[in-house]
């Protein structure tokens, strides 16, 4: 899993929205998890691909990381494919890994 800076403040400010109503203190914790479990990339490129300028960085993200999936619950935004990354919602990614298990 690769991430980037912009994405893990996009990530909190969509964990911090009041609707949610999410516990500060979880969000913290959980933040602090991805990073562990991630690779921060500090990114060069600045792609102009998508439909939504905001989801370039996604894919920025994953073109620098190389990543084989983007999996995202927005796929609207993105082509099928972008360089060999292959563009999934999240339950067609699960089924490529269950098919490895």
């Amino acid at each position: 899993m690769v991430v980037s800076k912009a994405l893990l403040e996009e990530y909190e400010g969509l964990l911090s929205r009041s609707r949610l109503r999410l516990d500060p203190r979880r969000i913290t914790r959980s933040m602090r998890s991805l990073q562990k479990a991630a690779t921060l990339l500090q990114l060069e490129k600045q792609l102009l691909v998508t439909s939504d300028p905001e989801d370039n960085k996604v894919l920025d993200c994953a073109l620098e990381g190389g990543a084989k999936y983007l999996v995202t619950g927005n796929t609207r935004h993105f082509p099928k494919e972008y360089q060999r990354i292959r563009i999934l919602a999240p339950r067609q990614f699960l089924a490529i890994l269950a098919a490895h298990l």
